[in-house]
């Protein structure tokens, strides 16, 4: 088998297969068992990250070597990642005839050299966010004495939340919406054009979001899966996760919200809309907004399914006994799917050499 067609068969391909596999089972899961707690579904949704990104590291393609090594002590490791074909129906004879040879040495240098710059890239973006990111911790915070009932709101969210004080400093960018960074040292983003636009109660809504950030420690989950969306920027069902995720991060934190400031619903919805309309009036469309950052920043229909979920009554509908028994069905069907369907993609491209 060629260099590419190795890459595409035991890597590229089974990464994609199982993204999609792992994101379709968790969505059903959600449907199955009526999860509707964000803070659930976000820690739910990031096995379609993680799984396929550690399928793409793994080069053990046969059923004979995941047999050899399930035999050491990695075996609990191995079978939450990919567990063998149950009934065989995936695993055709031929297999263990099928040879592995990388000729060319100049496709393996151009492969080496694509990989490399590839590489280079991510590594080089990476770094742009995080002095992007850095720079507001070197900022001035605002001060206390142009801004007290501001400092009054934060003093009073922080002792509810019990951690550390953060420091709040303004932004000239036009194209940032209010985020946080940091856990031990935050920082709290907002700029002064959006305090002066608002009522106070709605900037405690906003304090009290940002502060669910910190204390969650989103900052941390926002770079991982930034990390591993980049690493797997092949993955469509990758990134349809990643956005599945912040969204469900948000909704997380506008509850904790909720239920912090003692606030109505509506009144957390309302300033949600009223935000994004005043950033979308001072926002130039071509400008980029880091994803990690997003915070309000979501285009229309995020924006109404949040609004959506924190008016949502939390209570569970009652279904029909056929409902449910299909619903089971799929559920297994869809299990069955994942967990016993051994990445056999490269097969279609033995008929293909």
């Amino acid at each position: 088998m060629r260099l590419w067609q190795s890459l595409l068969a035991n890597h590229v391909i089974p990464s994609i297969f199982d993204a999609a596999a792992t994101l379709l089972l968790v969505i059903l899961i959600f449907r199955v068992f009526k999860i509707k707690n964000p803070a659930t579904r976000f820690m739910a949704l990031l096995l379609p990250l993680i799984k396929p990104f550690i399928i793409f590291l793994d080069s053990s393609s046969t059923m004979a070597e995941q047999a050899n090594f399930m035999n050491t002590s990695h075996m609990p490791f191995v079978i939450a990642l990919r567990l063998p074909d149950p009934l065989n129906f995936f695993t055709p004879a031929w297999e263990e005839a099928v040879s592995f040879t990388y000729e060319g040495s100049m496709v393996i240098i151009a492969t080496a050299i694509l990989i490399i710059t590839i590489i280079a890239v991510l590594i080089r973006r990476w770094i742009q966010l995080y002095r992007f990111l850095s720079s507001f911790k070197r900022e001035e915070p605002l001060s206390k004495v142009d801004y007290p009932q501001l400092y009054k709101i934060l003093d009073r969210l922080v002792a509810k939340y019990n951690i550390s004080h953060p420091k709040i400093v303004d932004t000239n960018e036009t194209n940032i919406a209010p985020f946080s960074i940091g856990r031990k040292k935050p920082v709290i983003v907002l700029s002064k054009q959006l305090i002066n636009s608002l009522s106070e109660r709605q900037l405690e809504i906003i304090l009290a979001h940002e502060l669910a950030h910190i204390k969650r420690n989103d900052t941390l989950f926002a770079w991982i899966m930034v990390i591993l969306r980049d690493i797997l920027f092949f993955n469509p069902p990758t990134h349809s996760a990643f956005i599945m995720a912040e969204e469900e991060k948000e909704k997380a934190c506008d509850r904790l919200a909720l239920e912090k400031t003692g606030f109505s619903p509506h009144d957390l919805a309302s300033t949600l809309i009223d935000v994004a309309i005043i950033h979308q009036n001072r926002t130039p469309q071509k400008q980029p907004c880091p994803s990690i950052i997003r915070g309000f920043v979501f285009n229309k229909s995020t924006i109404e399914r949040r609004v959506g979920s924190i008016l949502e009554p939390f209570y569970l509908r009652k279904s029909s006994v056929a409902g449910t028994i299909l619903k089971a069905f799929l559920f297994i069907l869809v299990l069955y799917l994942q967990v016993g369907l051994v990445i056999r993609v490269k097969d279609l491209l033995f008929f293909l050499r």
